[in-house]
């Protein structure tokens, strides 16, 4: 834990020993709460949207809430994704509109893989005279 401590506090440290995303970066630092590492971390982003866009990636690819809810949704259980929504909000790390748009983002991922595994093969329509 205090080596953590000591990596996080260092600014380029990340960036020479990990692998890990911006997204998943800016995720951790959230989590943390660290302002000043959010603050870095933002910096690296081009505009508003694009740290928007890291933030829902990173809660889809860091918290396993976000497919639960997902799943829940596009399964027609909207009170547990209203719940599992929620009780991420109310940790205070991300907005509503942050929340839900992750979830989103997940969802249409769950439909692509539904289309791309379940579609059937179609047979060629031959048209004559």
């Amino acid at each position: 834990a205090i080596g953590d401590s000591v990596k996080s506090s260092i600014p380029l440290w990340d960036r020479r020993t990990d692998s890990k995303s911006n997204s998943d970066r800016l995720y951790d630092a959230i989590m943390s709460g660290d302002q000043n590492q959010i603050e870095r971390i933002k910096g690296r982003f081009k505009d508003e949207d694009a740290i928007v866009s890291a933030m829902k990636q990173g809660l889809r690819e860091n918290d396993s809430r976000i497919h639960e809810a997902a799943q829940a949704k596009y399964d027609g259980d909207i009170a547990e994704y209203t719940r599992i929504a929620k009780e991420i909000i109310s940790e205070g790390k991300f907005s509503q509109d942050i929340v839900v748009g992750a979830i989103n983002a997940e969802i249409s991922a769950i439909k692509k893989g539904e289309s791309t595994e379940e579609e059937p093969e179609e047979e060629p329509v031959y048209l004559t005279r």
